[in-house]
Formats: structure tokens, C-alpha cells, sequence
């Protein structure tokens, strides 16, 4: 079990102003690197411009689908529970703090809706053209999925 005193620690560690900094910096130079490493390309594609060795790197370290990566989840998931917890901290404090908590919750409510997308959501195309209507669209690997609307 876990006593008073350790249980403060962790609560203090998990609504830490410091870990929310690392957290964003954290995931600011996770989407870095997914803006210049090329995102969802065909591993062929991924071997002729970097070479075999680099590509099993990228693979190694989900830099190939940064965004729905596992690691990246985990942070989005880590900074979510930061700033849960630091509302629910100040809220404790400041009872007329009405602009930060509304700010946070819209910052997790945003957070919530990509995690869900990142884990649950299907990706794919649907080109239109003026005046077209579609009730599907084309998946990764070519499969047709209907939309239910």
C-alpha cells in the first residue's frame, strides 16, 4: 500500500508545472520530427531515400507514424493527466479561478479527442469535386469504406 507522504510526492510529480513543460517540450519535438521525416510513406519509399539501416531505425522508434505512435499517445495521455490534475489542485486554492479551469478543460477535452482519434480512428482519402457526393472513401491499402451517414 501506498502511505500519505508517498502519495503527496506523486500527486506533487503529476501536477508539477515542471512536467507539464517537459511534456510539451516533449511533444514539440516529437512533431518536429514528424514534419520533416516524411509521414505514412511506403516502406520502399522510406529505403530508397534513407537507406535500409535508417529505415529499421525510424521503424524501431515509430517515426514512420509519429502521431499514432505508442509513445506519442502515452505523452498526449501523460500531459492530459498534468493538467487534470493541476485543476483540480487549483481549483482547491482558488474558487474564483473560472478562466484557468475553462482553459484546461478545453485543453483536455482537445487532448481526449486525439487520443481517441489516434487509437480508434480510421484514416483514408475521399478526393471531391464540385458538386460530387460521396458516402464512403479509400483506406491506406485500397480498401472502400462506407461512411454510415
Amino acid at each position: 500500500m501506498v502511505n500519505e507522504s508517498t502519495a503527496r510526492k506523486i500527486d506533487r510529480f503529476f501536477s508539477s508545472v515542471k512536467l507539464a513543460i517537459v511534456l510539451l517540450t516533449l511533444i514539440i519535438l516529437s512533431s518536429i520530427i514528424g514534419t520533416f521525416i516524411p509521414q505514412g510513406l511506403e516502406p520502399l519509399e522510406y529505403t530508397q531515400r534513407y537507406g535500409r539501416q535508417i529505415y529499421n531505425l525510424f521503424l524501431l522508434l515509430g517515426f514512420t507514424d509519429i502521431y499514432h505512435s505508442w509513445w506519442f499517445i502515452f505523452l498526449l495521455f501523460l500531459l492530459g493527466l498534468n493538467l487534470l490534475l493541476c485543476s483540480l489542485n487549483r481549483i482547491k486554492l482558488r474558487k474564483r479561478a473560472r478562466g484557468l479551469i475553462i482553459t484546461h478543460l478545453s485543453i483536455l477535452f482537445i487532448l481526449s479527442g486525439a487520443i481517441v482519434s489516434a487509437v480508434w480512428g480510421q484514416r483514408g482519402f475521399m478526393p471531391l469535386y464540385e458538386g460530387e457526393a460521396k458516402d464512403s472513401f479509400v483506406m491506406k491499402d485500397n480498401r472502400i469504406q462506407k461512411l454510415d451517414f
